[in-house]
């Protein structure tokens, strides 16, 4: 049976490969974007930046850093004070929860419906992209849920969170609750 920190990890482990495939996605985009071919009908063939895309970058990088962090530091028993704890993280989670979802509604208000071009590359590129937005979002959710039931559960918010403890075990037989 897979604990709690086994689910987190898994997810974040996640979460890191698919912001590595937003990163990948929106990088072809911006370079398709910034190099437009000769005779391509797109924006009259001027070059030009998406900037939801760089915003995409900006997020995918952050979180391509911040899982490592936070993968190791669940996975050891060692604090590093309060930029360990359960508020850290969930703190963490929440900026993140809000530029994933920033970039997948603004790619998907700007590129929603492209069924009708899906011959082109550029054009499934955008639809990838578009779709691991999402399930970025989708995973710093469930993880922002998880991390924000276990702290209240566990009153663990100034906790450790690899949270390997038992704070009832440290208070005497009389004054548990």
């Amino acid at each position: 049976m897979m604990t709690v920190n086994g689910i987190r990890v898994f997810l974040y482990i996640a979460l890191w490969l698919f912001a590595v495939v937003t990163l990948g996605l929106s990088a072809a985009r911006i370079h398709y974007t910034l190099h437009i071919p000769a005779g391509d009908p797109l924006n009259g063939g001027q070059n030009f930046y998406d900037p939801i895309v760089a915003e995409l970058i900006a997020t995918s990088v952050i979180t391509i850093l911040w899982v490592p962090w936070v993968v190791s530091t669940i996975t050891r028993t060692y604090d590093y004070g309060i930029v360990s704890t359960f508020l850290s993280e969930t703190i963490g989670l929440f900026i993140l929860f809000v530029m994933w979802l920033v970039g997948a509604a603004i790619a998907t208000s700007n590129w929603g419906d492209l069924a009708w071009c899906h011959i082109y590359l550029p054009c499934r590129v955008l639809t990838a992209l578009v779709a691991f937005a999402w399930m970025g979002f989708i995973l710093i959710f469930i993880l922002l849920i998880i991390s924000v039931m276990f702290s209240v559960a566990n009153r663990a918010f100034r906790q450790p969170m690899h949270g390997r403890y038992d704070p009832r075990s440290s208070y005497a037989t009389s004054y548990r609750v």
